[in-house]
């Protein structure tokens, strides 16, 4: 219960940031819009000689308003571009409050009351289109849009029966912008769950490595790509040495323990975004390396076995090697190209560690040759004793 109040938290969480997000796309088309339809209406009362260049504080105004749009638009194309979310709503907060007491003051100014009206209609409309804004801060708008229009009753530049048309655009207005708020909030949700569940269905439980079906589209995004560019891949397969005799002997919960201790050891090993890492069998894995040379596909699979070995976990009494190993076949492409598919790679690393198996456990086997073989490991008594307990593969 607690899980899933916990998931349902941080998917309102993702949701209600990437509102905040898209909401800093829109104010970056709201402050064009504004800038370019007031500047429009201020030009119309220059050329109409209804503002004279002697109302010295209307021209401060109006230069001061251009100035902070275009740097509020500077500002935002600039979090866009990098995709910067720090402090996003008190940046959109910012913006909406200096747009207000722009437009009010703006407002006043204007020559007859029907222009004064149509500044606060364009800005009220903008507001409720443009923006996605929680109930409380509609509530804060409307606030804020009273205060404006009761101060141009009392400054007579707006009539009572424009006072009216206002109040209902303004009120037309919230319920729009509150209703645009709460379906892309839903939408954002959705979208958000959709994502985690495909997350959970591609994600093995034990491990929070990548599954099959994980790997498999994975590799449907990685591999047209590598063929585009002629990407070196690696593929590596990789087994528990003897994981039957550690099973039967401590049980399947210190066996669970196992494989999650195997996970741990190869993601710390592949970090890179452009590399993957699968279980793909009960203990089975694979790792997927892109842009790689040969001779760094080789000292990473070595660095993986080691770093498994490292970690000293006992295994079962009468094993080859005091601790868990892992076997590991290595396969190489200098190039992907459409002739050889992953499949096909993915085989040929299948039958390398068949070969390491073969040849000892404990070791990288790639193109017929065993590399970092564990010392003790090519016990070929201890081997044959093994492999007559049906615990080899």
């Amino acid at each position: 219960m607690q899980r899933e109040a916990l998931t349902e938290s941080r998917a309102n969480a993702r949701a209600r940031d990437r509102i905040a997000f898209e909401n800093m796309k829109r104010d970056f088309m709201a402050s064009l819009c504004l800038l370019v339809v007031i500047t429009a209406l201020w030009i119309q009362y220059v050329i109409g000689e209804y503002i004279p260049l002697s109302v010295v504080p209307a021209w401060v105004l109006m230069v001061a308003y251009i100035f902070n749009n275009l740097g509020f638009m500077a500002i935002t194309y600039y979090r866009i571009k990098t995709r910067r979310r720090t402090r996003i709503r008190e940046v959109n907060r910012i913006f909406w409050v200096t747009q207000y007491l722009a437009i009010a003051l703006l407002s006043i100014f204007a020559p007859r009351q029907l222009e004064a009206q149509l500044e606060v209609v364009i800005f009220m409309a903008v507001l409720a289109l443009v923006p996605l804004l929680e109930k409380k801060e509609v509530l804060v708008t409307l606030g804020f849009e009273s205060v404006l229009l009761v101060l141009h009753l009392a400054l007579s530049t707006l009539g009572p029966e424009h006072l009216v048309n206002a109040l209902l655009v303004m009120l037309l207005c919230a319920i729009i912008s509150i209703q645009f708020y709460y379906a892309y909030q839903r939408k954002e949700t959705d979208a958000t769950e959709i994502s985690s569940a495909k997350n959970q269905a591609e994600t093995d439980p034990m491990t929070k490595l990548l599954n099959r079906r994980g790997l498999e589209r994975r590799v449907s995004q990685l591999w047209p790509a590598c063929i585009r560019e002629r990407i070196s891949v690696a593929i590596m397969m990789i087994d528990i040495d003897n994981f039957k005799k550690f099973n039967d002997t401590f049980g399947h919960s210190p066996g669970d323990d196992c494989i999650r201790m195997i996970a741990e050891a190869l993601s710390s090993v592949i970090t890179r975004r452009s590399d993957c890492v699968a279980r793909v069998g009960g203990e089975e894995f694979l790792v997927f390396l892109t842009g790689v040379t040969e001779k760094d596909a080789l000292a990473t699979a070595i660095r993986c076995k080691r770093a498994v070995e490292d970690r000293k976990m006992p295994h079962a009494p009468g094993n080859f090697l005091p601790h868990v190993s892992i076997s590991m076949g290595l396969s190489f492409a200098e190039a992907a190209v459409p002739e050889i598919g992953f499949w096909d790679l993915r085989n040929e690393a299948d039958k390398a560690l068949y070969q390491a198996k073969e040849g000892g456990k404990a070791c990288v086997y790639f193109k017929n040759i065993c590399y970092d073989q564990t010392a003790g490991a090519a016990n070929k008594k201890q081997y044959m004793r093994e492999k007559s307990f049906h615990t080899v593969g």
